[in-house]
């Protein structure tokens, strides 16, 4: 039996890595198409962080497809988290690191905020895990 705790640490994560995961895909679209950021319907461009300043679109775009590959590999720490197997912990936080690192780069606001109520949960849940 999982507890809650386990339950909700796997359904954020899992919301953690196809959101950024799959989100992030259409940004991918266009600046392959088009050599330069997207403009969201709010004003700003997608993914306009110091990457972008300091580098431009094109280094987004190659950061962008790792970013995707540590978001999804998510996933994989998600199954691990539900089989109560500890190394999934191990995975999430060395994923979150590196999310960390893509968070500051592309100027993604809520990744920290969501980054941090994963490691709280991860630190409750540590010994439900087996």
């Amino acid at each position: 039996m999982r507890s809650t705790l386990t339950r909700w640490l796997v359904a954020l994560t899992l919301l953690d890595s196809l959101g950024w995961g799959l989100g992030f895909i259409p940004n991918l679209l266009y600046i392959m198409r088009n050599h330069e950021l997207r403009m969201t319907r709010f004003g700003f461009r997608g993914a306009e962080g110091p990457f972008y300043h300091a580098f431009g679109a094109d280094f987004v775009f190659v950061l962008g497809i790792i970013f995707v590959v540590v978001s999804l590999f998510k996933v994989l720490a998600a199954y691990w988290l539900w089989q109560g197997r500890r190394d999934g912990v191990v995975l999430l936080m060395v994923l979150l690191v590196l999310s960390a690192i893509f968070w500051y780069g592309f100027g993604l606001p809520f990744g920290p905020l969501f980054g941090l109520i994963l490691v709280v949960l991860l630190v409750q849940g540590w010994k439900d895990l087996a």
